[in-house]
C-alpha cells in the first residue's frame, strides 16, 4: 500500500526502514532489470559462489518467485534437464510460457504450495524474494515450505543484499526448524550468495557453518 511505512523486521538492504513502500521498492529496483536482464543475476554469474560442490545433471530444480527471470531457461542450457519455474503472477507464468515453452512453468503461492510434495527437489533458487517479501515478514511461512519440500542433502540458494549477520541468524536461515547448514559468499555487485543444505537431522547444525563458501577447510 503505497505510503504505509515498511513494517520493521525484515532484511535490510539499507538504513531507514522508515521509508514510505514505494520509496523503499524504487531503493530496492536493479537498474539492470530495465533493459531486460534479470534483477539480482544471471545464474552465470553466482553460480561459482554456490556452496556444496556441483550439481548433477539428474538434480530436480526449483526456481521460486521467477518472474521474467531467465534463470530456468539458463539452468537448462547448462545441461539439467528438471527445471520448474515458479511465481504467484499468473501473467508472469504466462509469458514465460511463451518464452520458454520447453520448461515446466507453475503458478503457485511461495507461502503454501501445495502444488509440490514434500522433498520433491534437489536444488531450490530464489532473488531478491527474501528482499522483498520478507520486509512484510512473510519469510516463516516461505522457509517453511522450502525446507518442506527440499530432500535431506538438498540446497535451498538465496541471493540477497541482506547481511549475513541478520540472515545467517535463528531469526532467518538458521533457525534450527528449517534443518539447514548455512554458508554465505560475497558475490557480484556485493550481492550475498546464501547456501542453506538441509541437513538429515533436525538440531545438529555444522560447527563450521559461519565459515563463509571459498574460504580454507580448517
Amino acid at each position: 500500500m503505497p505510503g504505509r511505512p515498511l513494517p520493521r523486521g525484515g532484511p535490510r538492504r539499507q538504513a531507514g526502514n522508515h521509508q514510505p513502500l514505494r520509496a523503499r521498492w524504487r531503493a530496492y529496483a536493479d537498474p539492470r532489470s530495465a533493459d531486460g536482464k534479470d534483477w539480482y543475476g544471471t545464474w552465470a554469474q553466482f553460480r561459482k559462489d554456490v556452496a556444496g560442490g556441483p550439481f548433477k545433471a539428474s538434480d530436480r530444480f526449483l526456481v521460486v518467485g521467477c518472474g521474467s527471470s531467465s534463470v530456468p531457461a539458463d539452468l537448462v542450457a547448462d545441461g539439467f534437464v528438471d527445471v520448474t519455474g515458479m511465481d504467484y503472477s499468473e501473467k508472469a507464468i504466462a509469458l514465460q510460457k511463451r518464452r520458454f515453452p520447453g520448461i515446466n512453468w507453475v503458478r503457485a503461492d511461495a507461502r503454501s504450495m501445495p502444488e509440490f510434495a514434500n522433498s520433491s527437489f534437489d536444488v531450490l533458487i530464489e532473488k531478491a524474494l527474501m528482499d522483498g517479501e520478507g520486509a512484510w515478514k512473510q519469510w516463516p511461512q516461505m522457509l517453511s515450505e522450502y525446507s518442506r519440500v527440499l530432500r535431506y542433502g538438498g540446497r535451498f540458494i538465496s541471493i540477497s543484499l541482506g547481511q549475513p549477520d541478520e540472515l545467517d541468524s535463528e531469526a532467518f536461515f538458521a533457525n534450527d526448524t528449517y534443518g539447514w547448514d548455512v554458508r554465505h559468499a560475497l558475490s557480484y555487485d556485493d550481492y550475498y550468495v546464501y547456501t542453506m543444505t538441509k541437513r538429515r537431522k533436525l538440531g545438529r547444525r555444522l560447527r563450521r557453518r559461519r565459515r563463509p563458501a571459498g574460504s580454507p577447510e580448517l
